[in-house]
This record gives C-alpha cells, sequence and structure tokens, in this order.
C-alpha cells in the first residue's frame, strides 16, 4: 500500500494591524474538553482565559475501519 502524502491546506489574507497584537488574540486561547471518548472522540471549545467559550467547537473523531483508521476532524 502506497501512503498518500499529508495535505495541507492554507488560506492567507493581509490585515491592518502589527503581528503582536494579532499573535496576542490567537495565542492566549483556553481549550474547555466538552466531548471525550479514550481513544475514539475528542472536542474542544476555545475561550478567552476566565471567558466562557463563545461556541466555535472543534472535534476529532477516530472510527476503525478494515486495517485502519478514519479519522474526521470537524469544526
Amino acid at each position: 500500500m502506497t501512503a498518500n502524502p499529508p495535505t495541507v491546506v492554507e488560506a492567507s489574507r493581509t490585515i491592518a494591524a502589527d503581528a503582536a497584537v494579532i499573535f496576542e488574540l490567537i495565542a492566549v486561547r483556553h481549550n474547555h474538553v466538552v466531548e471525550f471518548e479514550e481513544g475514539r472522540c475528542i472536542a474542544w471549545r476555545p475561550s478567552e482565559p476566565g471567558g466562557e467559550p463563545p461556541g466555535h467547537l472543534w472535534r476529532w473523531t477516530l472510527q476503525p475501519v478494515g486495517d485502519g483508521t478514519l479519522v474526521t476532524h470537524s469544526r
């Protein structure tokens, strides 16, 4: 079996702000785990430190299939 090379999806946009300001917005998050099933599923909602999650959900699920695992990422 030949492995497929990893695919990276990327999008870029220029934002009228200093890099330090943008970095603070993306680097000071707390993740609240809201779903967890050992070896099968994990999902979390990010928030500002000390704040309530605004509703964005990031989920990874793993499902055995044949001789491998179906990995699904949803957000």
